[in-house]
């Protein structure tokens, strides 16, 4: 009986272990941006896989959070929101979980990023509807939604431009507050936002 209760807790110290090492491996690749370790998170992913479900809900919603961002990187937007749609169609993740609703926020601005007006509308919609009754409503989150509010009300790239530039301000003006800053902590939006609002003046500049 001993060597059966042992042997299931060294599975679970086992399943614990690479859990832990896929987060903080997904955790350094996200903020460095190494891809050096391509490899090696190839066969831990490929091994999660296998035992997705045993994981507690919050480790692999976590994982699952970390591959979205990962792939975000990689520019696979595609298996970033399948990553991401895991956390949110998962049963077993509360809704009241930060990561839940990092989560939403990260599916909206993947859907700003696309550029399809009708997905970003339906995205705003739902991180709206279920942040404003929980009173989950961040400086940032504001911030994304009056420009995809601005961003839709455009019509030509330069209002697309003048709206990007007026939330890259905002997030500019929430990085100087230092207790906003935890904001920036799990996702760069300004890095992102001042990306977008490059691209965009390039291609106003060469129209």
């Amino acid at each position: 009986l001993l060597a059966i209760e042992y042997e299931g807790l060294e599975a679970h110290l086992h399943l614990e272990h690479q859990g832990n090492v896929l987060q903080s491996l997904l955790f350094y690749l996200n903020r460095t941006g190494d891809q050096g370790l391509d490899d090696q998170l190839d066969w831990h992913i490929e091994n999660y896989r296998k035992v997705r479900w045993d994981h507690p809900p919050l480790i692999r919603a976590g994982i699952d959070y970390g591959l979205g961002l990962y792939y975000h990187s990689c520019g696979d937007s595609g298996k970033a929101l399948r990553s991401l749609n895991r956390v949110l169609n998962d049963g077993e993740v509360r809704r009241d979980e930060d990561i839940y609703h990092r989560t939403l926020v990260l599916i909206t601005l993947l859907h700003a990023e696309s550029g399809d007006r009708s997905w970003m509308v339906h995205s705003a919609r739902s991180l709206k509807r279920y942040l404003v009754p929980r009173k989950l409503l961040q400086c940032t989150d504001a911030i994304l939604l009056d420009y995809i509010v601005d961003f839709r009300r455009s019509r030509s790239e330069e209002g697309e431009y003048r709206a990007m530039h007026r939330f890259v301000e905002g997030l500019r003006a929430i990085r100087k507050n230092s207790d906003d800053r935890v904001a920036f902590e799990y996702f760069d939006f300004l890095a992102w936002a001042e990306n977008h609002m490059n691209d965009l003046y390039e291609t106003n500049k060469v129209a």
